[in-house]
């Protein structure tokens, strides 16, 4: 992972601290996705229920679908990590279709 800092992170950062023994990388991809998470929710003309329904879902879920999309689109890593983790989620969850407009 490169030492700039969140804002320069790119999908291979992320790609590559989620398949690391090291318990700081793996602790960076869970900040990570928390921060995500809420940003979603939190996301102008996002509907109301998204924040609760996303509330009640486990860390380990959320990472689930953001490793599947790293995994699975690996054309798409150069792009900034949290526009893919704020996009699988909000994708993965319905909260937006797959031409990325909000519900």
């Amino acid at each position: 992972m490169n030492s700039s800092g969140a804002a320069s992170v790119i999908g291979n950062d992320l790609y590559a601290a989620y398949n690391s023994n090291d318990k700081f990388e793996q602790g960076f991809c869970s900040g990570f996705i928390q921060a995500a998470k809420y940003s979603v929710a939190d996301f102008p003309n996002m509907p109301a229920i998204c924040k609760s329904q996303l509330a009640q879902v486990p860390l380990s879920q959320l990472e689930d679908v953001v490793q599947k999309e790293l995994s699975s689109r690996p054309e798409q890593r150069h792009y900034s990590a949290f526009s893919i983790a704020f996009m699988s989620l909000a994708k993965g969850f319905g909260y937006i279709d797959s031409k990325s407009s909000i519900k």
